[in-house]
Protein backbone atom coordinates (compact mmCIF):
# COMPACT_ATOMS: atom_id res chain seq x y z
CA UNK A 1 0.00 0.00 0.00
CA UNK A 2 1.15 3.09 -0.97
CA UNK A 3 1.00 6.50 0.12
CA UNK A 4 -1.77 7.89 -1.43
CA UNK A 5 -3.85 4.54 -0.31
CA UNK A 6 -2.92 4.84 3.02
CA UNK A 7 -4.24 8.39 3.09
CA UNK A 8 -7.47 7.93 1.05
CA UNK A 9 -8.08 4.79 3.61
CA UNK A 10 -7.70 7.05 6.66
CA UNK A 11 -10.13 9.52 5.40
CA UNK A 12 -12.55 7.14 4.54
CA UNK A 13 -12.47 5.85 8.00
CA UNK A 14 -12.54 9.33 9.28
CA UNK A 15 -16.16 10.14 7.56
CA UNK A 16 -17.35 6.87 8.34
CA UNK A 17 -16.95 6.85 12.01
CA UNK A 18 -18.32 10.32 11.67
CA UNK A 19 -21.50 9.05 9.81
CA UNK A 20 -21.51 6.42 12.57
CA UNK A 21 -21.36 9.17 15.40
CA UNK A 22 -24.34 11.41 13.52
CA UNK A 23 -26.52 8.43 12.92
CA UNK A 24 -26.49 7.47 16.52
CA UNK A 25 -27.16 10.99 17.91
CA UNK A 26 -30.06 10.61 15.18
CA UNK A 27 -31.36 7.64 16.89
CA UNK A 28 -30.87 9.06 20.22
CA UNK A 29 -32.66 12.48 19.45
CA UNK A 30 -35.82 10.61 17.75
CA UNK A 31 -36.13 8.71 21.22
CA UNK A 32 -35.62 11.74 23.11
CA UNK A 33 -38.03 13.47 20.92
CA UNK A 34 -41.06 10.43 22.51
CA UNK A 35 -39.87 11.50 26.03
CA UNK A 36 -41.72 14.55 28.28
CA UNK A 37 -39.56 17.47 28.66
CA UNK A 38 -39.48 17.01 32.07
CA UNK A 39 -38.42 12.93 32.23
CA UNK A 40 -35.64 13.95 29.45
CA UNK A 41 -32.06 12.97 30.26
CA UNK A 42 -29.32 14.38 28.09
CA UNK A 43 -28.64 12.93 25.01
CA UNK A 44 -24.81 12.67 25.81
CA UNK A 45 -25.53 10.34 28.66
CA UNK A 46 -27.18 8.07 26.03
CA UNK A 47 -23.75 8.70 23.32
CA UNK A 48 -20.32 7.32 22.99
CA UNK A 49 -19.36 10.71 22.27
CA UNK A 50 -16.62 12.17 24.35
CA UNK A 51 -18.03 15.50 25.53
CA UNK A 52 -15.20 15.88 27.55
CA UNK A 53 -11.40 15.27 26.71
CA UNK A 54 -9.33 17.68 24.97
CA UNK A 55 -12.33 19.85 24.95
CA UNK A 56 -10.39 23.37 25.75
CA UNK A 57 -10.86 27.18 25.60
CA UNK A 58 -8.47 26.72 22.40
CA UNK A 59 -9.88 23.47 20.67
CA UNK A 60 -11.54 24.13 17.35
CA UNK A 61 -15.17 24.29 17.17
CA UNK A 62 -14.99 22.08 14.27
CA UNK A 63 -13.58 19.22 15.37
CA UNK A 64 -16.67 18.41 18.13
CA UNK A 65 -19.41 18.45 15.16
CA UNK A 66 -21.15 15.36 15.85
CA UNK A 67 -21.20 16.12 20.09
CA UNK A 68 -22.20 19.41 19.04
CA UNK A 69 -25.16 18.83 16.62
CA UNK A 70 -26.44 16.33 19.54
CA UNK A 71 -26.23 19.38 22.09
CA UNK A 72 -28.54 21.28 19.70
CA UNK A 73 -31.24 18.65 19.70
CA UNK A 74 -30.89 17.68 23.48
CA UNK A 75 -34.29 19.09 25.47
CA UNK A 76 -31.96 19.59 28.79
CA UNK A 77 -29.47 21.73 26.81
CA UNK A 78 -30.09 24.96 28.45
CA UNK A 79 -29.96 23.62 32.15
CA UNK A 80 -26.70 21.88 31.51
CA UNK A 81 -25.40 25.34 29.83
CA UNK A 82 -26.43 26.89 33.59
CA UNK A 83 -24.93 24.41 35.08
CA UNK A 84 -21.26 24.71 33.32
CA UNK A 85 -21.64 28.58 33.56
CA UNK A 86 -22.51 28.23 37.81
CA UNK A 87 -19.93 25.98 38.05
CA UNK A 88 -17.21 26.92 36.22
CA UNK A 89 -16.59 24.24 34.19
CA UNK A 90 -13.51 25.57 32.29
CA UNK A 91 -13.34 22.10 29.57
CA UNK A 92 -16.02 19.88 27.68
CA UNK A 93 -19.25 20.95 25.81
CA UNK A 94 -21.82 22.44 27.70
CA UNK A 95 -25.04 22.95 26.91
CA UNK A 96 -23.95 22.63 23.31
CA UNK A 97 -21.12 25.82 23.93
CA UNK A 98 -17.82 24.93 23.88
CA UNK A 99 -15.58 26.49 26.59
CA UNK A 100 -14.62 29.94 24.85
CA UNK A 101 -18.42 30.59 24.10
CA UNK A 102 -19.37 30.32 27.42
Amino acid sequence: MNLNDTLIEAAAYGLRTRLEHMLEALEVYEHQQTRPAETARPLCQSSNLDFITDIGPTTPRKWFGPQLALCASCLVREPCLDIAVDEGRRFGIWGGKMPKER
